[in-house]
């Protein structure tokens, strides 16, 4: 059985419980957005390869999906300049081996 957002959905009988997991091709990951006191930004918009994949909530975080890996990721918000964190202001590379994506914005002066 398949699902439209899901490639493979295996089922495992273990002991009459039936597991369910599904699979989901493509890249994930959090983003968190703060600002230099380390306070949550929300409305920050994350985009991967130029294309947005959504704004973060109250809590500065987004959970992001992609079809593929990035080749780069990029924040925006009105005011505000993506200034240090796991990706890069100059070329958009990110961190690979964090389980999330802490972001520092500073306000533009």
């Amino acid at each position: 059985m398949t699902r439209p957002d899901t490639d493979c959905v295996l089922s495992i009988l273990e002991h009459e419980t039936v597991v369910e997991v599904s699979l989901r091709r493509g890249w994930s990951g959090q983003v968190r957005a703060l600002d230099e006191q380390g306070r949550p930004l929300a409305g920050v918009e994350v985009l991967a390869d130029a294309v947005t994949l959504g704004f973060t909530d109250h809590a500065g975080r987004l959970d992001c999906f992609h079809a593929s890996k990035p080749g780069e990721l990029s924040l925006a918000m009105e005011g505000w300049t993506l200034s240090d964190g796991d990706v890069s202001p100059e070329d958009g590379s990110y961190r690979e081996d964090v389980p999330f994506l802490a972001c520092t914005l500073r306000p533009d002066r």
